[in-house]
């Protein structure tokens, strides 16, 4: 089981691509 700080790095890094992913999408 992983700890809450963890998951919580692993959910950011999981945003920060989400974020950098929509704005790519968006500069077309």
């Amino acid at each position: 089981m992983q700890n809450s700080e963890e998951l919580a790095r692993e959910a950011i890094k999981f945003l920060e691509l989400a974020q950098k992913f929509e704005e790519e999408k968006n500069a077309e």
